[in-house]
């Protein structure tokens, strides 16, 4: 018999359409639907993720709100999606990494597209020529440069290279469709965008999130002129969400699953490796930071592929 023991664990638990994992160097054979579903904690921005997890050679790690459920040994699923794919050299170490305590890699300042965002959203509210007019797309007269909310959140996201919709409804239909909505307000970013509603649902107001419960937005004609395109805290009832364009530019876009690369690559002795098919992992480390004052404290934490137990992909 030649080959690795994980691809012929693999296809023995194919067959029998089940998952393997290890745990104390035992092989565990399961299927998915034997899983309590207490058992596994589902991770995602409305559940206390913070940024974008990242991959690493064995599993992924990230950042999140202090949870009791966010500790060694369990289970948590995090949608692929959201994971920041990582480039490895293919090598003949499969040896996996040991549980420990030291702190997970993962980065929550922003990336360039967020800080050209951020920048850009600042420079108008910052403007006293800018102003608001309901259905203006940036056009200037008289020495004023007019946009309603809808229009400068587009004009800010497109000054960093990516596209959103026009209106308020299209930008979080977008969000609906294929990114992120209901984000805890403790988890968004600066960049993100914060919508408020009508009574029938429909969305009437768009604002960009700008960090620490505060909000950059073309408010309304009925304010002062110097407080009609502002900076100032979020208020009210509200709903952020995170368009697809921004959950790529954070580095979310990744291979497919299988383990089969699409993504073109110049360099043959590196490939990106398949993340574990149903986004189930177990923690291994967890690492606790915040200040002294009690307030803004997260849990750094660093997972292993647990079910599927998939391995890096090979490169042509």
């Amino acid at each position: 018999m030649f080959g690795k023991a994980s691809d012929y664990i693999r296809q023995i638990a194919k067959s029998y359409d089940l998952q393997y994992y290890m745990d104390n160097g035992e092989l565990n054979l399961i299927h998915l639907d034997d899983l309590p579903k207490d058992e596994i904690f589902e991770l995602n921005p409305s559940s206390g993720l913070i940024g974008t997890p990242q991959q690493t050679d064995f599993g992924i790690n990230g950042q999140c709100l202090l949870n009791p459920m966010i500790k060694l040994n369990t289970l948590i699923h995090v949608n692929n999606n959201l994971v920041r794919a990582k480039q490895i050299q293919i090598s003949n170490n499969n040896s996996v990494p040991q549980a420990t305590t030291s702190t997970a890699e993962t980065g929550t300042a922003l990336n360039n597209v967020r800080n050209t965002i951020i920048a850009e959203a600042k420079k108008l509210c910052d403007d006293n020529t800018v102003l608001y007019e309901y259905g203006a797309n940036g056009e200037t007269e008289n020495g004023k440069t007019y946009y309603d909310c809808s229009s400068f959140a587009q004009h800010c996201f497109a000054t960093a290279g990516l596209t959103i919709g026009r209106d308020t409804e299209t930008q979080w239909q977008g969000c609906n469709a294929t990114g992120l909505i209901n984000i805890d307000v403790r988890a968004a970013i600066a960049g993100d965008l914060v919508f408020w509603f009508n009574e029938d649902g429909t969305t009437k107001h768009v604002a960009i999130y700008g960090g620490n419960n505060d909000i950059y937005a073309a408010r309304s004609v009925s304010k002062p002129p110097d407080e009609q395109v502002s900076y100032g805290p979020i208020y009210g009832d509200y709903k952020i969400g995170r368009p697809k364009p921004l959950i790529n530019a954070d580095g979310g876009e990744l291979p497919a699953v299988s383990g089969n690369n699409s993504t073109p690559t110049t360099n043959s002795q590196f490939t990106f490796r398949g993340l574990d098919k149903n986004g189930i992992y177990r923690i291994i480390s967890v690492t606790y930071t915040g200040n002294t004052r009690g307030n803004e404290w997260y849990c750094d934490f660093g997972c292993i592929d647990q079910l599927g137990g998939t391995i890096p992909a090979v490169s042509s």
